[in-house]
């Protein structure tokens, strides 16, 4: 069962409104474009407060030309309207004027971030690369805290590199404390 966006002239900066079709309610969800749902006769008659009368006899017409349907004026009432406005779509759809469309994807996924070097985003860190060391044998930090393991990794691993430190679980933030407080310093 096909699943139609409406595409209201009202809500959009489209010229005309228009509708599109999808395979599943899914697909249309995940379409970029933000438009009303319809499914079937009741989903049109129940959205009397987003889709007046006035919206579906525009709707109607704007497809007109393309069919050898006749312009109305107005409908007789709402399921008339609902009824004669899901058959021209349905023969739009079998005619091949509104096609099934597949959802535009929406953002690219981010690159995942890697710490070769080769795939990472925005600037380039002050810490790639270098080296790691400290004269500490006894850690200064509270116990159990995020900045005492960060530090914890680089007095048991002297001379480690910054994307390692990363990788045994240290932090970025964690490690610039400890520059400033002078108990980390780069190795030459």
């Amino acid at each position: 069962m096909a699943v139609y966006k409406l595409f209201l002239k009202k809500y959009s900066s489209n010229q005309l409104s228009t509708v599109s079709c999808f395979e599943t309610i899914t697909q249309a969800k995940e379409d970029a474009k933000s438009g009303i749902l319809i499914r079937n006769i009741n989903d049109l008659i129940d959205n009397y407060s987003t889709i007046t009368s006035d919206d579906m006899v525009e709707l109607y017409n704007s497809y007109t030309d393309r069919t050898k349907v006749k312009k109305v004026r107005r409908f007789a009432d709402r399921r008339t309207g609902a009824e004669r406005l899901m058959n021209l779509f349905e023969k739009l759809r079998t005619e091949g004027i509104i096609r099934k469309l597949d959802p535009e994807p929406t953002k690219k996924p981010k690159s995942s971030r890697s710490l070769n070097g080769e795939e990472t985003r925005g600037r380039k860190s002050f810490f790639k690369g270098r080296k790691l060391t400290t004269d500490l044998i006894v850690n200064p930090r509270r116990r159990e805290s995020h900045g005492f393991n960060s530090l914890d990794i680089v007095i048991k691993n002297k001379g480690l590199t910054y994307e390692d430190f990363i990788s045994k679980g240290g932090r970025r933030q964690d490690l610039a404390w400890d520059l400033a407080k002078g108990r980390i310093r780069f190795k030459r």
